[in-house]
């Protein structure tokens, strides 16, 4: 069964930097593929993916969701890169880029599914494939 998608992605083009650019390359190079952006998109067909400055932003903020603040605060700003960031050690983000890279092959398999559920489903049901404990189904 091929992958199909009713929604169009458009991420709009910004000058200003994007918080996680350059920090998740193995992340960042399976975004090139076509087929993980369609799978992000069918599981973010209802997200504002705009409000963010690019793609790697909205799965990294929409997966570890306390990072959205510091996010947004960045984008203002205010704030450092998350690679600047003091909680942040190097190890962190080697997980982060491997456990993302994980996301989108999740992202890819629910894609094909049908009566795919939503963005908050899909983050709750990969945390916990990942052995990580999921917060409130919905928050």
């Amino acid at each position: 069964m091929g992958m199909s998608c009713c929604c169009e992605m458009r991420l709009v083009a910004r000058a200003e930097a994007s918080m996680c650019e350059s920090v998740f390359p193995r992340f960042s190079k399976m975004l090139e593929d076509e087929k993980y952006k369609l799978a992000i998109g069918v599981m973010a067909k209802r997200q504002n993916i705009n409000e963010w400055y690019n793609l790697v932003d909205f799965v990294f903020v929409r997966i570890y969701t306390e990072w959205r603040k510091p996010c947004k605060k960045f984008y203002a700003g205010k704030g450092p890169a998350l690679v600047d960031h003091p909680d942040v050690t190097p190890e962190m983000i080697a997980v982060w880029d491997v456990e993302l890279c994980k996301c989108l092959e999740f992202a890819a398999e629910r894609a094909q599914e049908r009566g795919v559920k939503g963005w908050w489903t899909f983050r709750y049901d990969f945390l916990k494939s990942i052995g990580k404990t999921p917060p409130d189904k919905y928050k």
